[in-house]
């Protein structure tokens, strides 16, 4: 109780005078604990990182990598993005409830891209690129648009 941080101390005596049980202990210090992991992935990550390099630039690499093990995963190919999946798979399943679900995954997809990223239909876009890695002589139709909006 003593390292902590003046505010988290406050933080601590609130939190013990509604919730004077060993299960909200347990779970304050869980969440001083995750904080500070928190804190020393930041600054790993700012350690890590060349000078020039903005923030956006690591974060999309490492979701690029993030979304290959999730379509590893869930069963998809080792060289393709889920998002790419998502797409292919919500335009060409066979089973109708299949190529539901994929699409509902897909539209949640490009929905947060949209909002967040600026992108319009991400993962269209992921399946054109993930197509021109593979065979980069192969010149796949783009869709209607691409990219950031």
């Amino acid at each position: 109780m003593d390292g902590l941080p003046i505010s988290n101390q406050i933080l601590w005596g609130l939190t013990m005078s509604f919730f004077d049980t060993s299960t909200a202990r347990t779970l304050f210090l869980d969440m001083m604990r995750l904080d500070g992991l928190r804190q020393s992935l930041d600054a790993a990550v700012a350690n890590a990182m060349p000078e020039n390099t903005l923030e956006d630039e690591f974060t999309e690499a490492v979701l690029f990598v993030l979304s290959i093990r999730l379509n590893r995963l869930t069963g998809g190919a080792a060289d393709m993005t889920f998002s790419a999946r998502c797409h292919i798979t919500s335009t060409r399943a066979q089973w109708l409830p299949k190529r539901m679900a994929w699409g509902g995954m897909r539209r949640v997809i490009d929905l947060y891209c949209a909002a967040f990223r600026g992108e319009v239909l991400h993962c269209e876009t992921a399946w054109y690129n993930h197509q021109s890695r593979v065979d980069p002589s192969a010149k796949p139709e783009r869709p209607r648009t691409c990219g950031r909006a």
